[in-house]
């Protein structure tokens, strides 16, 4: 399942440029991955709890504390 590769990707994958990031899923072997909803759900919530930033809030709460 796509999903499982997909969440193979470095914690910092978002902040990546498009370039590595092409490279990283390009090695995963999901270039043409479209997830479905259920997919795009799953993989936020696997992401959150594995403590990536961009899904669980953690810059917006780093952000309001300057």
């Amino acid at each position: 399942m796509s999903v499982e590769k997909a969440l193979q990707r470095p914690i910092n994958y978002s902040a990546m440029d498009t370039s590595e990031q092409y490279r990283v899923d390009k090695k995963l072997g999901i270039l043409d991955w479209e997830p479905t909803a259920k997919e795009a759900r799953e993989y936020s919530r696997k992401r959150s709890e594995m403590g990536d930033p961009e899904y669980t809030g953690l810059d917006n709460d780093i952000a309001s504390n300057f």
